[in-house]
């Protein structure tokens, strides 16, 4: 894969911003805040005519930034997401592929926030090729319990 950071830190310029819900209103995506199951932290839904993200209103805030990070990957690098008929189609390994990239996007995004006071963030950044799915999940992990935006 490519590195993803290039593509990250352009979307940060056009949008003057590293908050996914900056992002999300110039993107002109409505963002719901709902009671979800908890072991689901946001969802994206796909109509011909707009984009929804559900983010789960049980989470903290620095949880439901990086649930929106993570669903703004699917849309920047998947093209919206999953179709919500190709969900099934697609293999396991893609799906977790997927998943790793909308991970790493997430990362990528809010960790910007996070620079100043973490040279962990900053040599994970350094180092995006080498981020495993993993390492994405504990990043993010570190970035929740932290919080920068708040």
């Amino acid at each position: 894969m490519k590195r993803m950071l290039p593509k990250v830190l352009e979307i940060i310029k056009e949008n003057a911003s590293n908050d996914p819900d900056v992002i999300a209103r110039n993107l002109r995506i409505k963002v719901h805040y709902r009671f979800l199951p908890r072991h689901l932290k946001g969802v994206l839904i796909k109509t011909p005519f707009s984009k929804d993200v559900v983010i789960n209103s049980r989470i903290d805030e620095n949880h439901k930034k990086v649930a929106l990070a993570h669903e703004l990957g699917h849309i920047y690098l998947h093209k919206g997401g999953f179709d919500l008929v190709d969900i099934d189609l697609l293999t396991d390994k893609d799906k977790k592929q997927k998943e790793y990239e909308a991970n790493k996007f997430a990362f990528l995004l809010v960790a910007h926030t996070c620079l100043r006071n973490s040279p962990k963030m900053i040599d994970s950044i350094r180092n995006e090729r080498d981020l495993t799915f993993n390492d994405t999940i504990e990043l993010l992990k570190i970035f929740e319990r932290t919080g920068c935006y708040i």
